[in-house]
């Protein structure tokens, strides 16, 4: 089977509304992309000189391997108790994994465990390089005043790109979160669309290129599976729930007869079944709101380039 996978781990794609504050979430990790590695060489020939990328993955797992547990932040003994206390122990591998990840050496992300994915720091922003306070820790540390994390949500990776064949079939992995001092349950169901418009990340994460394709023509080419195709985000805060964190998995089947060329596929958050809703709203009261109460983003939250050979 002809496939080749490409995931774009420089973005993150994020939504947050706070009652009294709005903004955004996410910020680019320290690694960069690319799934460069040394062929074997014979004895009697010299090794080609490492690229700047691979001297850059060598440095990184260098101080991944002497890091073994998750810093202070500032939170204190107490708070960290309370903050993580509901999530699996911190892997003591989890940099390691991390750097091995950002850097696309490793793609295939359906087995990943909970113990790495439903940790913060496995999302951008939440720290700095390794094991400074970024964005979101700092938030944590110091909450601002008077303000309630009404809803809020994510996607990382944002982007895949994949190379295929008509009547081959893939699966990709990506991650649905909830955003940063959320304190809403959240119910979320995702859709496969087919926007008329999109903008490609190029292989360098230098800039972006632009498509049209029709939605019509285009969602007739693939059969596309969600699962768990709905699902309940726990709050993020005064502590990270549970499930704060959910493993998404995209089957798309290529139909035969599919014309060769790119395609994009976007899976995309909104309101649960009106069954399922209602019994969660019921459940959590007013703790609870849906995904699909804000949507002004102008790209799915998660987008799939397909490159029909």
């Amino acid at each position: 089977m002809m496939k080749n996978t490409k995931i774009l781990f420089g973005l993150l794609v994020a939504l947050m509304l706070l009652f009294g504050c709005t903004g955004g979430a996410g910020e680019q990790p320290a690694a960069g992309t690319g799934n460069n590695t040394v062929a074997p060489v014979k004895n009697d020939t010299v090794a080609p000189e490492p690229t700047a990328l691979e001297k850059r993955i060598a440095e990184d797992l260098a101080v991944a391997e002497k890091l073994k547990t998750r810093p202070d932040y500032g939170f204190g003994i107490t708070g960290a108790s309370v903050l993580f206390q509901k999530l699996p122990a911190f892997p003591t591998d989890f940099y390691k994994m991390r750097v091995q990840v950002r850097y696309n050496r490793i793609t295939d992300l359906t087995n990943l465990d909970a113990k790495y994915y439903k940790q913060p720091e496995f999302y951008p922003g939440f720290d700095d390089g390794f094991q400074a306070a970024g964005q979101g820790a700092k938030l944590y540390a110091a909450p601002p005043e008077g303000r309630w994390g009404a809803f809020g949500y994510g996607t990382y990776p944002a982007d895949a790109q994949v190379t295929t064949a008509a009547g081959q079939e893939f699966k990709l992995t990506t991650f649905f979160h909830t955003g940063w001092l959320v304190e809403s349950y959240q119910g979320t169901r995702l859709t496969a669309s087919y926007p008329e418009t999109a903008s490609l990340p190029n292989q360098e994460m230098t800039g972006a290129n632009s498509m049209v394709q029709d939605p019509v023509k285009t969602a007739g080419y693939f059969d596309v599976t969600v699962t768990p195709n709905v699902f309940l985000l726990d709050p993020a805060f005064p502590q990270f729930g549970e499930n704060w964190a959910q493993k998404v998995i995209v089957d798309v089947k290529v139909k035969e007869g599919t014309p060769k060329g790119v395609y994009v596929i976007g899976i995309n958050p909104s309101a649960p079944p009106a069954e399922q809703n209602d019994a969660w709203a019921t459940q959590y009261t007013t703790a609870y709101t849906t995904a699909g109460a804000a949507t002004s983003l102008d790209r799915p939250f998660y987008q799939i380039a397909v490159d029909v050979k």
